[in-house]
């Protein structure tokens, strides 16, 4: 059975290249906002309230919602006149790198295992030969300051 949400590859790229130009206007000129619009309320949740759809709906629709109902409601930090010091605007390669992390779906638990870790790239093998034991011992040890 074909999971409600999955796309085809064609799906995904068009869905991928709104999403991406939808954040470049956005991040392209950051004072074209105000630095922050608020909403009451009511406001938000006449416009984000209401149950949840049954169905899947139009990526295009949903992505068009998120622009206009949600992100301008945002402080936009990256704004020239933000001047609290909350260090948390990103850089377009760094949210690029985020996308492909979560895309990718990585499980990172899985290094533990792996023949490269710290243990067998220094040489250290527990006495059966796991480097998992190894690198539990080694992170105990740096946790410890020994």
């Amino acid at each position: 059975m074909e999971h409600p949400l999955a796309m085809d590859a064609e799906a995904m790229r068009r869905a991928g290249h709104a999403t991406v130009d939808a954040l470049v206007a956005r991040l392209a000129d950051p004072g074209a906002d105000p630095v922050l619009r608020r909403a009451d309320a009511a406001d938000m949740r006449a416009r984000l309230g209401g149950p949840p759809p049954e169905q899947p709906g139009d990526y295009g629709a949903v992505l068009a919602r998120v622009m206009t109902d949600v992100l301008p409601y945002a402080a936009r930090t990256d704004h020239p006149g933000y001047l609290a010091f909350i260090p948390s605007f990103t850089t377009w390669p760094a949210a690029l790198a985020e996308l492909t992390a979560a895309a990718a779906n990585l499980y990172c638990g899985a290094w533990m295992r792996a023949r490269t870790s710290a243990a067998s790239t220094t040489g250290m093998r527990s006495s059966s030969g796991d480097d998992a034991e190894c690198s539990s011992s080694m992170s105990s040890s740096a946790e410890t300051g020994g």
